[in-house]
């Protein structure tokens, strides 16, 4: 069986072939609306099997296709990194434009946080994919509920399939395009960055299988 793992941003890859992406930098303020093409191309094609196809989103963010399966590992797409304090702190993207990427992106089969930071749930960007797509599967450590109730998952009327995992915790993320609902991409958590104090509850990294 192969496998690899997300451990925050670090990515231990041992599958048998793995391409990665670096999205080119266009000069514009929000992505055009070629930018599925140019960015996002390689996502929809069809792979040997043992293939991932990695495209780095910058900072935290991955766009990642395994197993016939694509998920979004901690989004940063709509706007600037400011940790809900902008006038102290503004992080930006060097390569790729700060916003208008989620319109961009090709289907979507689930949705990967590892922190409840913004950094790794961030709102705009989850607010974005909620407006655009609010069934998405969501797997999350219990410390995204925040950001992700800000988003408008969690609201007594919403529609969305948020699985909160506990380290040791499993769960399958299935391809929503598949007619058989074959492919499948398992995912068990595990003990991840320990952010904050001694006894708080260290964040979730990711086994995917």
């Amino acid at each position: 069986m192969k496998t690899f793992l997300f451990h925050a941003s670090l990515l231990l890859s041992l599958l048998q072939c793995v391409t990665v992406h670096a999205l080119a930098s266009s000069g514009a303020t929000s992505a055009p609306k070629t930018a599925k093409p140019l960015f996002f191309s390689s996502h929809s094609q069809r792979h040997p099997p043992n293939t991932v196809t990695l495209t780095y989103l910058e900072i935290n963010s991955w766009l990642l296709s395994a197993n016939g399966v694509t998920i979004l590992v901690d989004p940063l797409l709509e706007g600037p990194l400011d940790f809900g304090i902008p006038s102290l702190y503004q992080g930006k993207k060097r390569v790729i434009p700060p916003s208008g990427l989620t319109d961009a992106l090709p289907p979507i089969d689930g949705i990967l946080i590892t922190q409840g930071l913004d950094d790794h749930a961030h709102v705009r960007t989850l607010q974005k994919i909620h407006s655009l797509d609010p069934t998405v599967p969501i797997l999350a450590p219990p410390s995204a509920k925040g950001a992700l109730k800000a988003a408008g998952f969690l609201s007594t009327d919403s529609s969305a399939q948020v699985q909160f995992l506990h380290h040791g915790d499993e769960a399958v993320i299935r391809s929503r395009s598949s007619k058989d609902n074959t492919s499948t991409l398992g995912v068990v958590a595990t003990k991840g960055a320990r952010v904050g104090p001694p006894w708080q509850r260290r964040e979730n990294g990711y086994i995917l299988r």
